[in-house]
Formats: C-alpha cells, sequence, structure tokens
C-alpha cells in the first residue's frame, strides 16, 4: 500500500501514514479539515495502492491538497504518475525510484 509523509507542526516530525483508504474517493476526502492525511507533505507510493485508489492521473493529482509537494513511486519508468499533472501543478515533483533486491 501507498504511505505518506506529513510534517506535524512546528516540531517537524515525521509520521508515516498507511494508506487505507477502500477507494480514491475516501482517499481524498481523508486529506480534509480533520482527515488522516491532513497536512500531507509527500506521498510515497507502492504498487498495491493501484488497486484502490487508481493510476495517479491527472484528477487524483488535481484532488490532492497543496500541502503535497512531492509524490514517489517504487519503480522505474513514469507510467503510474501523470507526470504532465505533476508540471501543472508548480512546486511540485514526481519521483520514480527503483528498488534492488539483493
Amino acid at each position: 500500500m501507498a504511505f505518506l509523509y506529513s510534517l506535524n507542526g512546528q516540531t517537524l516530525k515525521l509520521a508515516v501514514k498507511y494508506v487505507d483508504s477502500p477507494d480514491r474517493k475516501s482517499f481524498l476526502a481523508a486529506f480534509g479539515p480533520g482527515g488522516k492525511y491532513e497536512g500531507t507533505v509527500g506521498i510515497y507510493r507502492e504498487n498495491d495502492s493501484a488497486e484502490k485508489i487508481g493510476k495517479f492521473d491527472k484528477e487524483l493529482i488535481d484532488g490532492l491538497p497543496s500541502s503535497v509537494k512531492w509524490i514517489a513511486h517504487n519503480g522505474a519508468g513514469y507510467d503510474p504518475v501523470d507526470v504532465h499533472a505533476c508540471i501543472a501543478r508548480g512546486q511540485f515533483r514526481y519521483f520514480p525510484v527503483r528498488l534492488f533486491s539483493w
């Protein structure tokens, strides 16, 4: 599943929150005031998250709050994330992350 990094107020503590949203609508709603993902600044997306929230396409990226500044995906390439939608947001970055098994 995907998990999110949040900054906790002024202390800048890192909090990891695993995504347990059953679908895209509830995932995006959880970024609202008082929601589980409120204040999230970065998202590390694993492949399993696509089964519930789908591809990080323009609709999903446009639905993220302005606090989200980056998305990282575990894998090579740009297919799971709409890079053009990321660029259109301005101060927003996408990082494909290649993981190795030893």
